[in-house]
């Protein structure tokens, strides 16, 4: 893998719609699988390492249903392909006990993006597999101005 120095130098950037931040979890967890569905099965390539990474419903269904679910995350959906294009690699996580028999470790991202026009990082864990492929899954900090301004 190609982890030299690397710099996130395109900044994705998302509104919120208006009629979502009044929305339940469970009303986003709908928007926000039907909005990830449209990417299903598209490949993008990561910048820092080269790697492509697959966007799964197994990673759709953990996004949307494997924490807690907010405005913020939902809009990262308009985003994504963008987020895992350009993030940057950060460091390697085990496979844990309970994972499947065919997760190999986790490759953890990190991603600056702007939502509302207010800076954040944006956490990006890609799962890998004996199969030699890449899947994604994704989260956002609660915190509102994590990154400095881009």
């Amino acid at each position: 893998m190609n982890t030299k120095k690397y710099k996130q130098t395109i900044i994705p950037q998302v509104e919120i719609p208006k009629s979502w931040k009044t929305k339940t979890s469970a009303e986003l967890r709908e928007i926000t699988f039907n909005e990830l569905l449209k990417l299903k099965g598209k490949v993008v390539q990561n910048q820092h390492l080269k790697i492509n990474i697959e966007i799964s419903v197994s990673g759709m269904k953990k996004t949307t249903h494997g924490s807690s679910m907010y405005s913020k995350k939902a809009a990262l959906a308009c985003c994504l392909v963008d987020l895992l294009c350009y993030a940057e690699y950060n460091n390697w996580g085990d496979r844990k006990d309970k994972d499947s028999a065919t997760v190999i470790g986790y490759l953890n991202f990190k991603a600056k993006c702007v939502i509302d026009k207010k800076p954040e990082t944006v956490h990006l864990v890609v799962r890998f597999q004996k199969d030699g492929k890449f899947h994604y899954c994704v989260e956002v900090n609660k915190k509102t101005g994590t990154a400095k301004e881009p």
